[in-house]
């Protein structure tokens, strides 16, 4: 990762835990705000996902992302195909809101049959299974550019927690105390956990990010730095970060 990178992350987990929760008015942070989450989710109104307004702002902002970004992602599925055996873009199913399973789509970053013998793994620095190509799709989150499709069928949003296999969520669930609570809400591109955690953070520690925003999602402020801060991990990937950790 390199120092900029490195720097910038520092502070947006800085930032956050110092500035927010903005509706807990100064409350002990991270671990309280997830604390707080578990404790009282049940009572919790969780009503942005289907705001019509914000629907309606989604879907806009990603046709138009679609529209604006399809030349490159052209160039980006004719390289993949160039490079290595396989399809350009492949799907996956994936656990969404309240445990609804959806097609996720993604440009392929990996051999054809990654997981043909393994089974369904995380992902690891330095995995052998990644392309050339796919550790630079990975690095700038390019990768991730057909999943406005997802958001344009209602199955994403911009930010939220990462969607997860179903075999891997009941590894986590019977592991980490709340986990299945991150599926109140619908997945994200980006998220909390994505922008501040290191690349080999525990579940426990995404967790707490993923609970800390799901809590705190209404904050205009913070769903800004967390798309700000996911636009300079774009730059920085360009400019030779080449490893992070995807499912």
């Amino acid at each position: 990762m390199s120092e900029m990178n490195s720097g910038t992350k520092i502070f947006a987990k800085d930032f956050v835990l110092n500035n927010f929760p903005l509706p807990l008015r100064g409350q002990a942070g991270l671990q309280h705000a997830a604390d707080l989450f578990l404790e009282h989710s049940s009572k919790i109104k969780l009503h942005e996902d289907t705001n019509y307004l914000l629907y309606v702002s989604q879907i806009c902002i990603a046709l138009a992302l679609l529209m604006l970004l399809l030349p490159l992602m052209i160039i980006i599925f004719a390289a993949i195909k160039l490079t290595s055996r396989g399809p350009g873009i492949y799907s996956q199913k994936r656990v969404g809101k309240n445990g609804h399973e959806f097609l996720i789509y993604k440009f392929r970053t990996m051999v054809l049959n990654a997981e043909e013998s393994s089974g369904a793994i995380l992902s690891w620095q330095g995995d052998p299974r990644i392309t050339a190509l796919g550790k630079f799709l990975r690095a700038t989150h390019l990768d991730e550019l057909p999943q406005l499709i997802n958001v344009l069928k209602g199955e994403m949003s911009f930010i939220g927690p990462r969607p997860e296999r179903k075999e891997i969520i009941k590894t986590f669930v019977g592991q980490v105390k709340g986990y299945n609570k991150r599926s109140v809400v619908l997945p994200g591109i980006t998220g909390l956990a994505q922008i501040c955690c290191p690349y080999d953070a525990t579940p426990e520690l995404k967790l707490k990010y993923d609970l800390y925003y799901i809590y705190n999602r209404s904050s205009l402020i913070l769903n800004l730095m967390i798309l700000f801060y996911t636009i300079g991990k774009f730059y920085y990937g360009i400019v030779g970060d080449t490893s992070r950790q995807q499912t």
